[in-house]
């Protein structure tokens, strides 16, 4: 929704939830996966081992440009 002085917010236009994947996922399922609902980049995490125990951490996003990128260079 569009804010009364005019600006539209990130949480207007973004897509709700998040898609994620492992560091060892294959670029054929990334890309099968963003197709399949729509978005155009994955949540790459994996977990890291601290003194509080297991924590889920973002290691970056793989985007389809990332994808376009990839096969243009095969």
């Amino acid at each position: 929704m569009t804010q009364p002085n005019g600006t539209v917010t990130v949480g207007d236009v973004m897509s709700s939830g998040v898609i994620d994947a492992a560091p060892q996922t294959s670029l054929l399922a990334i890309a099968a996966q963003m197709a399949e609902r729509g978005v155009h980049c994955v949540v790459v995490d994996g977990l890291a081992r601290g003194p509080a125990g297991s924590e889920e951490l973002v290691w970056g996003i793989v985007s389809d440009m990332d994808l376009i990128s990839a096969a243009a260079a095969s």
